[in-house]
């Protein structure tokens, strides 16, 4: 039996859609899912997502077994970085990482979510529990 492509899984190609965006490239979402389709029943792969930045003028780097003090660093000069991390047991989803700071006395992390979530998916989440969620797989946009 083949495994068809969850062509509803979009997460990958939104968060794109917001790298573009904050490196002065707006596009429409709907022109990457169109050029840049789900090709798994999982999502799209990280180098697929890869690609679609590749496609669009950015230059980028997959990382895997990093930790949040490697997006820290990844994310300073504010380039962000697509992360990927677990919504359940085997569910994964990607965010925007925009970098590690404090605030409130409190290391978070910036997250932007194309989902949704709190604050219409712009959100701060404790480096403690963004550990808990972080798969360790990043792509790194580069100069």
């Amino acid at each position: 039996m083949q495994v068809q492509p969850n062509r509803s899984v979009t997460c990958g190609q939104h968060s794109c859609g917001m790298v573009l965006n904050t490196q002065g490239n707006p596009v429409a979402v709907d022109d990457l899912i169109r050029t840049h389709p789900v090709t798994s029943s999982a999502g799209t792969t990280m180098p697929d997502l890869q690609r679609l930045l590749r496609d669009n003028g950015v230059s980028t780097v997959v990382r895997t077994r990093r930790s949040v003090s490697d997006l820290e660093s990844m994310t300073a000069g504010g380039r962000p970085s697509i992360a990927m991390v677990r919504t359940g047991p085997n569910t994964n989803h990607y965010v925007v990482v925009d970098g590690v700071t404090t605030r409130s006395g409190q290391r978070v992390v910036a997250v932007r979510d194309p989902a949704g979530g709190p604050n219409r998916g712009v959100y701060y989440e404790t480096v403690s529990s963004f550990e808990g969620r972080f798969t360790g797989n990043a792509i790194q946009i580069r100069d």
